[in-house]
């Protein structure tokens, strides 16, 4: 039995702001455009973590609203793909979980995304998740510039641009990664 249930909420307009990415600390964060849409989104009970294998996906426990990814995730050890998230609507996530979340705890979710980071260096998107997962269901934009795939309940993908995508995508390149498709110069 699955321990949780994502519900797309159409009622809700995402979290405005922006995802980022620090290229020193390997990590990935949100700025919220909105400290009162935040802390409307956050409450009062503290943040519960689903946790992939290092990457975080932060839910506030009092609203049950998923709100963006955050932590530690090497681009080094990402895989490169040509692929973007679905095409989206707006909304919101709601997280149900069998058992409460507690503040500060994570809750390994990789039963949903496994543990495999993907990266498009010509877009800018990274996956946690299944890259190619197509949603009969949906594919929502709970927070700006992060999609959550959802199928029948089920969280199959998140998909996250991060602002300072160009930089991250340089960076990725560098360690002598081609895009997909490109041949090697002879």
């Amino acid at each position: 039995m699955n321990r949780f249930t994502f519900v797309p909420r159409w009622d809700i307009e995402p979290l405005s702001g922006y995802p980022i990415y620090s290229i020193k600390d390997y990590a990935f964060d949100f700025v919220p455009a909105s400290e009162s849409q935040f802390q409307a989104r956050f409450g009062s009970a503290g943040e519960g973590i689903l946790v992939t294998d290092t990457e975080q996906l932060i839910v506030g426990i009092e609203t049950g609203l998923l709100l963006h990814v955050y932590g530690y995730s090497p681009y080094m050890k990402w895989k490169m793909c040509d692929r973007v998230p679905p095409s989206s609507r707006g909304g919101g996530v709601w997280v149900h979980c069998v058992r409460p979340l507690l503040s500060g705890a994570g809750e390994d979710v990789r039963e949903h995304l496994g543990d495999a980071v993907w990266f498009n260096p010509q877009a800018g998107w990274v996956c946690l998740g299944d890259v190619s997962f197509v949603p009969r269901d949906s594919a929502v934009e709970f927070a700006s510039g992060t999609v959550a795939v959802i199928d029948e309940g089920q969280l199959r993908a998140v998909w996250v641009r991060p602002e300072n995508w160009h930089q991250v995508a340089a960076s990725y390149l560098e360690g002598g990664r081609r895009p997909v498709g490109q041949r090697p110069k002879l």
